[in-house]
């Protein structure tokens, strides 16, 4: 069980609680490095992953649970469920919140420069310019499913660090490796001419092959883009192949997330991927 202080907070308007403050409208990441975790499920994995946690404000019903799944060093902030909502600025029923520390993104470069790393059979996911929260979250809750664990996050995508990315995956983003790009392009030509992947890119464009067209290689990496406008067309210029998903009825498309689920699951089924628990 763990040795963390309990503290006692008696109003809402405790300064300690700073961290908390009008989460609503607040994304604590970009500025202090740090983000906020919502809710007992995406709390207990986020104490249980290899995150530092500095601080848990929960009820008293949860303090018990967070002490058991705490193994690390922190504080403990124990207040009534009804201060929350003032708190954090919307009706809040879910128990615990964590503040922890924001991890760096691997680089291509480095995934590159150790070739141990990458086994040689490999399927990662890439996402860029996701915008939106719960499609973003809805795709790394996915591949952790999938034992998809490498994910690239290229330019102009959300926050995976978010509170409603960590919410929408349930926290099973926590147990993925992310590796960050800013020059897309560049990366996917590290990633094939260094690393030996076959980059394929969803896209709806008329040379897309259908899944069972697809040649699928040892090391792949398929990429999703934007919501509303798709990869970029540089981004699909450097893949490999474009792929779709075959659809009836007119329907010309699928959201973004729910079209990366039926993707990877095609994949992850054909590709000689190892699932672990």
């Amino acid at each position: 069980m763990s040795e963390v202080a309990v503290v006692k907070i008696e109003s809402s308007q405790d300064p300690r609680l700073e961290p908390f403050r009008d989460l609503r409208n607040r994304n604590l990441t970009r500025v202090s490095r740090r983000f906020v975790a919502e809710g007992w499920t995406v709390v207990e994995r986020l104490l249980h992953s290899n995150f530092e946690t500095e601080i848990v404000l929960c009820s008293p019903k949860y303090v018990q649970q967070v002490q058991a799944a705490w193994q690390g060093t922190g504080l403990i902030y124990l207040m009534e469920d009804e201060l929350f909502p003032e708190l954090v600025g919307f009706n809040f029923h879910r128990g615990a919140l964590a503040y922890a520390k924001r991890q760096e993104y691997t680089s291509v470069e480095h995934m590159i420069s150790a070739p141990e790393l990458i086994p040689e059979a490999s399927l990662w996911c890439g996402v860029v310019g996701v915008q939106d929260p719960e499609n973003l979250g809805t795709i790394l809750r996915t591949c952790s499913g999938l034992g998809i664990t490498h994910v690239m996050i290229g330019p102009a995508c959300c926050d995976p660090y978010s509170r409603r990315v960590l919410r929408t995956s349930m926290g099973n983003s926590l147990k993925l490796e992310l590796v960050g790009s800013e020059n897309a392009e560049k990366d996917l030509r590290l990633l094939k001419e260094k690393g030996g992947f076959q980059i394929l890119a969803s896209s709806l464009t008329e040379d897309s092959k259908s899944l069972s067209e697809v040649p699928w290689g040892k090391r792949t990496l398929i990429l999703f883009g934007n919501e509303g406008h798709g990869l970029p067309v540089g981004i699909q210029k450097a893949s490999d192949i474009r792929l779709k998903i075959d659809m009836s009825l007119g329907t010309d498309s699928l959201n973004v997330s729910v079209a990366a689920g039926i993707i990877l699951h095609y994949a992850a089924r054909l590709t000689p991927i190892r699932y672990n628990s």
